[in-house]
């Protein structure tokens, strides 16, 4: 599972975030229930350490990943995203699809 912040989400700002599960096989748009295909990307991610998954600490998380996609020359082509579970044992990691 995948939720992906769309804008600055906070208690105070209302971004939009969408969740995306995974699957195989087909499936069809129903009520609300969208269909959005991905194509393969490539991402910088980094695990959330323990004690950080809490807002409003979990932002401390996305400052050091945007400057480590700077200092590799990056872009981020999109918006963030948390990915569920984490590697490494985390809860869930933040990524960033970047440029190849």
């Amino acid at each position: 599972m995948s939720v992906h912040h769309h804008d600055l989400t906070t208690r105070d700002n209302e971004g939009p975030v969408e969740v995306a599960i995974a699957c195989e096989g087909p499936v069809e748009p129903a009520d609300d229930l969208l269909i959005r295909l991905l194509p393969a990307r490539r991402e910088a991610f980094v695990s959330v350490p323990a004690g950080h998954e809490n807002f409003p600490l979990v932002l401390s998380v996305y400052e050091p990943l945007e400057a480590w996609i700077d200092r590799h020359g990056l872009i981020a082509i999109d918006s963030p995203y948390e990915i569920y579970p984490g590697s490494g044992g985390a809860d869930f990691d933040i990524a960033y699809p970047v440029n190849s």
